[in-house]
């Protein structure tokens, strides 16, 4: 899965195929690839559930501490829990493999899981993600959840194009957590910004 990740964010999600991946990870036979997850749209779910549930022992901290100190109800904070478990899956290059995965999904990826989160099905086994999430929404309960998804999710790209940029510029020390919490700071001013008004 490792290498399918990096591919699909090297190269985007609509580049590699299950061929390229099976050689690339150092199998002569792509029909291996089918074997353990039938399809593409099968693999770029087991990705991402596989992620999201190595991010929750690192979510469920930050939950931990954001309610000790009384902060649930921020959204800033609320973001950071989102967003920043991410930092820590740095490959030994120095690159976010997934982030640039997750990023090209969220903007470019047209396949039967892009209309839904691959732990839908399974919200047990992501309970801090579902909770972070549910906390968003109670915190801008007057605004439609449609928008609220909206605005998390292009808060998540600002986020994910800064780390990923940090990334490539090879920011490190001060720099790389500037730019980071300029991210945070953008991406909850973005969820904040005001609703336009409604036209018929």
């Amino acid at each position: 899965m490792r290498v399918a990740e990096r591919l699909f964010g090297a190269e985007g999600m609509n580049g590699p195929s299950l061929r390229q991946i099976a050689t690339a990870a150092g199998q002569s036979n792509a029909s291996v690839i089918q074997y353990h997850f039938a399809d593409k749209d099968n693999l770029v779910r087991e990705i991402m559930l596989n992620r999201v549930i190595e991010m929750e022992p690192a979510r469920a901290a930050m939950l931990t501490t954001a309610e000790s100190n009384g902060q649930l109800g921020s959204l800033e904070t609320l973001l950071r829990i989102l967003c920043m478990p991410h930092i820590a899956l740095r490959d030994d290059a120095g690159r976010f493999p997934f982030g640039e995965f997750l990023l090209d999904f969220m903007l470019r990826y047209r396949g039967p899981s892009a209309s839904t989160h691959p732990f839908d099905a399974q919200p047990n086994l992501v309970p801090c993600l579902v909770q972070t999430l549910s906390l968003i929404d109670a915190r801008l309960h007057y605004m439609d959840r449609a928008i609220v998804s909206h605005r998390t999710m292009t808060a998540v790209v600002i986020f994910l194009h800064n780390l990923i940029r940090a990334s490539e510029q090879k920011l490190v020390g001060p720099p790389f957590d500037l730019q980071i919490e300029d991210a945070i700071l953008m991406g909850t001013q973005a969820i904040l910004a005001p609703l336009p008004p409604l036209t018929i």
